[in-house]
């Protein structure tokens, strides 16, 4: 945003003591966010996959290691493979292979920041440390929290078109907060970002970055994937500097 202002030139009397000059306004520590869409063959399969889960005896629950407050939904592990139908099998290895390439897609772009970053994650290897459903209903939310590893992402699956439509109310959103308090009185302003989910969107971001999910009030099923993944530069022992 670029501004003109005028500041005081000088004292002499009778001359004008007043100049133009150009302001301008910039953001700094912005954390990217990466924003996809699988297409909806994709999202198709990981649906099948996700209604086998809910529906298994072998199902891992994995409520216990995560924020979310979950009355009437599901958080449940999914596995890295399928045992038993060749075709689900496949779909985890390509949601896994998609994943990694956002991934290493994200750590491309955003290294550049600074020359430091840009030698250090020039080579980087990568694991995926777990895949789990988030399957909520009426008065199921996430409160603020953060992941562990080096990013995170979320896969939406099932949304309420309420919540797809609704621009105004914060029900069913997916919020991001940005690490400083609201203290306007500081000038510390307003860094809580709402996003509408859709049916197919993905969003991938530093695992540290603090998120959270609005509870709803209506009866249809939002249903995403969460995964955290370890991202490991190879030339560590670079001189950053700070």
């Amino acid at each position: 945003m670029n501004q003109k202002t005028n500041l005081q030139k000088n004292t002499e009397t009778g001359k004008s003591n007043k100049i133009d000059i150009q302001i301008q306004y910039s953001k700094i520590f912005g954390v990217p966010l990466l924003k996809a869409s699988f297409p909806k063959n994709q999202i198709d399969d990981l649906n099948n996959i996700c209604d086998e889960v809910l529906t298994s005896p072998a199902k891992v629950d994995h409520s216990k290691k995560l924020a979310g407050v979950i009355k009437k939904g599901q958080q449940l592990l999914i596995p890295h493979k399928h045992n038993n139908d060749p075709e689900k099998d496949r779909t985890l290895k390509r949601l896994q292979s998609n994943i990694k390439a956002l991934c290493s897609n994200y750590i491309k772009s955003v290294r550049t920041s600074d020359e430091g970053s840009e030698k250090m994650w020039k080579d980087f290897t990568m694991s995926i440390d777990q895949i789990w459903l988030v399957s909520q209903y009426k008065h199921d939310y996430n409160p603020p929290h953060t992941h562990g590893g080096t990013m995170s992402g979320i896969i939406y699956l099932k949304v309420p078109k309420r919540i797809t439509d609704n621009l105004e109310l914060p029900d069913g959103k997916l919020s991001f907060q940005g690490w400083l308090p609201y203290k306007p009185e500081w000038l510390m302003f307003n860094q809580n970002v709402s996003i509408n989910p859709k049916i197919g969107d993905v969003y991938i971001f530093p695992a540290w970055l603090s998120h959270q999910v609005y509870p709803f009030d209506f009866d249809e099923e939002r249903r995403s994937i969460s995964f955290n993944l370890e991202a490991t530069p190879l030339d560590n022992e670079s001189n950053v500097k700070y």
